[in-house]
């Protein structure tokens, strides 16, 4: 179900006033229906985080079953949190790919990246922490 408000309407304009953009949205959300939420659904945020390249994109493509986060080779092709809904009858879960943990940051877009995942941390109620399971363990 793709119904919803299409925030890269490739009309967007900046001269649009706020009645205008609410028109425009409530025009393409019409046809979706709001049921009742019943007592025993189940809703939870899981953050996916990890070192760069260990898989958490991949992961989250394939739960969600669409490619929907960029998966290369290149490390740090994350850079912003980016969110996917897995929902089934009774629950659902919102996962969190995030950036590749850095641990020392050269700079402010690695700072900026790891405020990132701070905050996918903070967000989400379960954290799935990926490891590259061929890398040897180090001290904590």
């Amino acid at each position: 179900a793709d119904a919803g408000y299409d925030s890269s309407d490739p009309s967007d304009s900046a001269d649009e006033s706020p009645e205008e953009i609410a028109r425009r949205i409530r025009a393409q959300t019409d046809d979706i229906s709001f049921e009742e939420d019943p007592g025993d659904h189940k809703m939870g945020f899981a953050a996916i985080i990890g070192r760069p390249n260990a898989g958490k994109s991949t992961l989250m493509n394939r739960i969600l079953g669409q490619q929907l986060s960029i998966v290369t080779a290149k490390a740090q092709t994350t850079r912003h949190k980016v969110s996917g809904i897995w929902s089934e009858a009774g629950h659902q879960v919102v996962f969190l790919d995030t950036p590749g943990i850095i641990i020392n940051q050269r700079d402010e877009l690695e700072e900026r990246m790891m405020t990132a995942v701070g905050q996918a941390i903070k967000d989400a109620d379960i954290l799935l922490a990926i490891v590259d399971a061929t890398d040897r363990p180090q001290e904590a």
